[in-house]
């Protein structure tokens, strides 16, 4: 092989090399570039999430405060003399623990510390028998509030990456994207975010009556996506049913 030969072939390898080493170069700015934007992405949705979710916790301890007055009404004894010093007593008492409760707050040994507090309050104000029921619609009334916040708090592993290739696409249609699938149903679902809606109140927003209102419904509590505080009360937002409408409305966004 003539030395030009040679020189020629060894220029041909070293340009090779170069161009393999710059491939792999851009390969991994792509990942890095990848891995930032999947980062950025993942924060914004966090972000839209967090305030998503604090509105709505603030909606929810709104509608408390606002409907407590109606709900001791319906919980006092109504023949009492000294009913409405403890209603106002009382209100008092649910705006201390409501007015800015958040699910990090709420733990079962601060709902057995309310316990015990309603208890020396019960024995320190009355000894009637009919205190029982009194403090008993009090302390339902504050934990119930309790529950359905702490049911809103977010799992460690909220922000964890998400392995896109192991959604299962079966699980998440059956699960998520049917039961919404339906403008009424999100209607629904966005109509309880703001807060909790009874059936009537629901079937004025969606304009349906009867068993078309009840279908959606059956449909988006088949789903847990929401539930009924008790037989014929109000509907709310489960903690699924929050992360979900919270993810469309970051989409939109």
């Amino acid at each position: 092989m003539s030395n030009e030969s040679f020189q020629n072939e060894f220029e041909i390898y070293n340009q090779e090399q170069e161009l393999f080493e710059i491939k792999k170069m851009i390969k991994l700015m792509n990942i890095e570039l990848k891995n930032v934007v999947e980062q950025t992405n993942q924060n914004h949705m966090n972000l839209i999430n967090s305030l998503v979710k604090n509105d709505f916790i603030s909606s929810i301890n709104k509608h408390t405060l606002d409907n407590s007055p109606q709900m001791l009404d319906k919980g006092l004894i109504k023949n009492c003399e000294l009913r409405e010093g403890c209603k106002k007593t009382f209100q008092n008492y649910i705006k201390k623990h409501i007015g800015d409760l958040n699910p990090e707050d709420v733990s079962d040994e601060k709902i057995n510390n309310i316990k015990e507090e309603l208890k020396d309050m019960k024995n320190a104000a009355c000894q009637r028998e009919h205190s029982d029921i009194c403090f008993n619609s009090l302390f339902d009334i504050v934990t119930n509030q309790m529950s359905l916040v702490k049911s809103l708090k977010t799992s460690k592993n909220t922000e964890a990456s998400v392995d896109i290739l192991a959604i299962d696409e079966e699980f998440v249609v059956n699960e998520y994207l049917d039961p919404i699938a339906n403008k009424q149903r999100l209607n629904i679902l966005k109509s309880i975010a703001i807060e909790p809606k009874t059936f009537s109140k629901l079937s004025q927003i969606t304009k349906l009556r009867g068993g078309n209102l009840l279908f959606h419904i059956n449909k988006l509590q088949d789903a847990n996506l929401i539930i009924q505080k008790h037989e014929r009360g109000e509907y709310v937002l489960s903690k699924k049913g929050f992360k979900l409408i919270g993810l469309v409305s970051s989409l939109e966004k």
